[in-house]
């Protein structure tokens, strides 16, 4: 059942990840990026699972929202790099990284809320979470640097139709 959950949760770090993998990202970020997100999916859920009593009765994440508003810019930014003449690479700063790893992983908050009342290992979830969430960011990456080179510019536009699917469906 863990396993499952952490799949779901590492679907849309795919999903991202495979279409910042059709622009021009350095590696180093990608792995970067992909340390983050893993961590993200390791630490929300530990804190949603420890702050559950406090929080479930005041707060209400409405982490869709928060996903679409994020996927939307890195959606204009992806079309700005598709009519361009040049190819240049997307800085992809810190601060995109982060703000991006959280909104693939806000409901890994909203996971660690609902550990409490079904799970006595929490720490060995987070571990799964973890490590699912890694493998699938990496992949993502890959796939879409592979389609990249493969597709060229019609990679981007898969990668930004991916994007928009999401933000309509998430």
């Amino acid at each position: 059942m863990i396993f499952l959950i952490g799949l779901s949760l590492s679907m849309d770090t795919f999903s991202l990840s495979l279409s910042l993998g059709t622009i021009n990202i350095p590696k180093k970020r990608m792995v970067l990026y992909s340390l983050i997100v893993g961590l993200m999916h390791f630490i929300l859920p530990l804190l949603g699972y420890f702050l559950s009593n406090s929080i479930k009765n005041i707060i209400t994440i409405n982490g869709d929202k928060l996903l679409m508003i994020i996927f939307g810019f890195i959606a204009i930014s992806m079309v700005v790099n598709l009519f361009s003449k040049e190819e240049k690479q997307y800085r992809f700063n810190i601060i995109d990284m982060f703000i991006c790893a959280l909104s693939v992983s806000i409901d890994s908050f909203t996971i660690g809320i609902g550990l409490i009342f079904s799970i006595k290992t929490v720490l060995l979830c987070c571990i799964i979470f973890f490590t699912l969430s890694l493998i699938f960011t990496i992949l993502g990456f890959a796939l879409g640097v592979i389609c990249k080179h493969k597709f060229g510019k019609i990679a981007n536009i898969i990668g930004l139709i991916l994007i928009v699917l999401v933000m309509i469906i998430g």
